[in-house]
C-alpha cells in the first residue's frame, strides 16, 4: 500500500472507525480488508492498530484524569473499562 493510502487509513483509525468502515470509505473490498486484518505483518494491520491505539490511549488518559478529579460519570467509565478488561482476560 502506498503512503497516501496509509495516511488515510491512519486518519480514519485515529477517529476509531472500524476497518470495514475504512474499507467502504476508501473503496477497498470487505474481503481484502478482512485479509489485511488477519495478517499481523500487513501494513494496513500495523497502521490501523497503531493509529487506533494512539487515540484510545489519549481517550483513556482523559477519562482517568477526569475520574481522579472527581467526575462521577468518568469514574463509572473507568470502572466499566476495568470490568471489560477483566472479562476479556478471563476468556483468553
Amino acid at each position: 500500500m502506498d503512503k497516501e493510502l496509509m495516511d488515510e487509513v491512519r486518519a480514519f483509525a485515529k477517529l476509531l472507525y472500524a476497518p470495514e468502515e475504512i474499507g467502504i470509505a476508501l473503496g477497498i473490498s470487505s474481503e481484502l480488508i478482512a485479509g489485511y486484518m488477519l495478517d499481523v505483518d500487513c501494513d494496513f494491520y500495523k497502521c490501523y492498530w497503531s493509529a487506533y491505539f494512539e487515540t484510545d490511549i489519549k481517550f483513556r488518559n482523559s477519562i482517568i484524569k477526569l475520574a481522579i478529579a472527581g467526575s462521577s460519570p468518568a469514574q463509572v467509565m473507568v470502572t466499566k473499562m476495568n470490568e471489560l478488561r477483566e472479562v476479556k482476560r478471563f476468556y483468553e
